[in-house]
């Protein structure tokens, strides 16, 4: 759902609730297999992924290949409220992309990293098949990683920005910018203006999830200054 200030996904399902003790032994049988995985896999690894291949950008889109074999899932929690794909939320320690970042620090995936490609399947339809299908087998997977920048603002207007996201967001992603502070900066910032899927995470420092970080801008007085931290994509 759209707004001028932002719009909240609903629908959304109640995860299922499962049994501490339950989800302890899973758990511990997930993580030996992990631990296996890293073991036995570096060797494997190391034939399909070049021992030079060039560490991931700092910000910018890049591509890697995830085996999965001998484990249950990648193992990531995904935001789908981006058009140009599921976005990291968490990392299991007992999933593939764990141990396939073990085995590589230099292009290991990363928090609020969007996937626009997984084994060819882009954008929209990368977050569907990520949230209806179970992956086996190497995951190819074309990850997008954001710029972090900050914008330092006096509220004299509102940010003439839409927003979309979901209860559990992180921030909200901006659909389109309109007149406003935003409009503003980015005619004084031109070559990291804020744009359609960019993200924002923060207000003054401090992270908020969707409908929170709408209260928060909110909640800034008349002419005070604040700050945005918006993930550029």
């Amino acid at each position: 759902m759209l707004c001028c200030c932002v719009s909240s996904a609903e629908g959304e399902k109640v995860p299922e609730v499962v049994e501490i003790q339950q989800r302890s032994v899973l758990d511990t049988v997930e993580a030996k297999l992990v631990e296996k995985a890293i073991e036995a896999v570096p060797a494997e690894i190391q034939k399909k992924v070049q021992k030079d291949a060039p560490p991931a950008p700092a910000f910018g889109s890049f591509s890697v290949v995830v085996p999965v074999k001998g484990l249950s899932s990648l193992g990531l929690e995904l935001d789908h409220a981006c058009e140009l794909g599921p976005m990291i939320k968490e990392i299991s320690k007992t999933g593939a992309v764990h141990v396939f970042n073990e085995l590589h620090p230099g292009t290991a995936l990363k928090l609020f990293d969007v996937i626009t490609s997984i084994n060819g399947v882009k954008g929209s339809d990368a977050s569907e098949k990520m949230r209806d299908e179970k992956v086996e087998g190497d995951v190819a997977l074309t990850v997008l990683r954001p710029r972090k920048v900050e914008l330092s603002l006096s509220k004299t207007t509102n940010l003439g920005l839409k927003l979309d996201f979901g209860s559990k967001s992180f921030g909200a992603v901006v659909r389109e910018v309109g007149k406003g502070l935003v409009s503003a900066w980015n005619t004084e910032h031109s070559g990291v203006a804020v744009g359609e899927n960019d993200r924002i995470i923060e207000v003054n420092g401090t992270q908020h999830l969707g409908e929170d970080l709408l209260a928060a801008i909110q909640g800034i007085e008349k002419d005070s200054k604040f700050s945005i931290t918006v993930l550029k994509y």
